[in-house]
């Protein structure tokens, strides 16, 4: 029996959260070669890889922190706000826009890549709340002012990591400069990672019907083949991503 005052412990599936890691960090890679990309065109073909991208790698960031979500359960059923989970997405296209402009310029000085980062952690961490709060279900939600301060300044030190890391690497194409992009690719997702368990982590649920405080077997379930599929169809786009450089002279 559930105490309506008593927070609820919650659980996670390994499987899913091992997915949303590999997301991020497929994510990431891509974000590496997308800047390298839209830093050699020019006219209408660069703006095209910068709306491209910004979609692309604003899906992968928004895929790995959903699925990171399905992944999550409490011990009562947990349902999501489509249209607020659509709109979730828009932070993330916008924040991987606007790092792909700065990374892809020609000069990136100390100034413009600590606004861009604060900007572009910013825009994750939206993604982020507005996802937490696209969650429906019999229960209040309380954030830890600490953890959550905490996870929006990891989002923006990433943030900045990310661009530096990005800026550095854009043009590299020795074999050494691949396995550093692949290390950083990494670094990178497992910094995006962190962010949204430490935002998770945060957040405590406290049951306002404890007679629906019940198990949710049935829907964890649907909600794995759920998050299965979302991320078997990210790592899809990213990886063709990948590869329309190597084919196309666009």
């Amino acid at each position: 029996m559930y105490q309506a005052d008593v927070a609820i412990s919650s659980t996670y599936n390994p499987t899913l959260v091992t997915l949303s890691i590999l997301i991020a960090v497929v994510a990431s890679y891509t974000a590496l070669n997308l800047t390298g990309r839209v830093t050699i065109a020019y006219g209408r073909v660069r703006l095209a890889w910068l709306i491209g991208g910004a979609i692309t790698m604003g899906i992968g960031i928004w895929s790995m922190h959903f699925v990171a979500m399905l992944a999550f359960s409490l011990p009562m059923p947990i349902a999501y706000d489509v249209w607020t989970v659509v709109f979730s997405t828009l932070p993330a296209i916008v924040a991987s826009g606007g790092a792909l402009f700065l990374t892809s310029r020609r000069v990136l000085n100390i100034q413009e890549l600590l606004i861009g980062g604060v900007l572009m952690g910013i825009g994750i961490a939206s993604m982020h709340y507005i996802g937490m709060a696209a969650m429906r279900t019999q229960a209040s939600t309380q954030y830890d002012p600490l953890l959550l301060t905490v996870s929006v300044a990891s989002a923006i030190g990433a943030s900045i990591v990310s661009l530096w890391m990005a800026f550095e690497l854009r043009t590299q194409s020795s074999q050494t400069r691949k396995y550093l992009k692949i290390l950083s690719a990494f670094v990178m997702g497992g910094a995006i990672s962190a962010m949204h368990y430490i935002g998770m982590a945060s957040a405590s649920f406290t049951p306002t019907n404890v007679a629906v405080a019940a198990a949710n077997q049935g829907m964890e379930g649907s909600q794995t083949w759920l998050a299965v599929g979302i991320g078997i169809a990210t790592l899809v786009i990213l990886s063709l991503t990948l590869l329309i450089p190597m084919y196309s002279d666009f």
